[in-house]
């Protein structure tokens, strides 16, 4: 089902399972991470503090909505996300939150 309102047309189904990935926090926080730059699983494990075999399930329900991408560089493979849509609502998400995060590695700034 697709709806228009005014010049704005979406699936709320599509929309539905977008929010629904996104919503969870290990998830977002690993959408914002890759949005920032590239990371191989490893890194990204440690960074979002999940084993190495709890993250990829989390990556393919990113992937399957095509909210991440892959780059293979033999034998690691890279994730990152230009969804820009997905990258919108992170943004707008952000407007509720008066704390600024620090992206590790990063200097901490709250």
């Amino acid at each position: 089902m697709t709806t228009k309102f005014d010049h704005y047309t979406f699936s709320p189904e599509e929309a539905a399972r977008v929010l629904a990935a996104i919503g969870n926090p290990s998830r977002l926080l690993i959408v914002t991470l890759i949005s920032h730059k590239e990371w191989d699983v490893g890194g990204l494990a440690r960074a979002v503090g999940l084993s190495q075999s709890a993250l990829p399930q989390h990556l393919k329900k990113l992937r399957d909505l095509s909210i991440v991408k892959t780059r293979r560089h033999d034998p690691t493979v890279y994730y990152r996300c230009d969804a820009s849509r997905v990258l919108k609502i992170r943004d707008v998400l952000g407007l509720w939150n008066q704390r600024t995060y620090s992206l590790p590695g990063e200097a901490d700034s709250h």
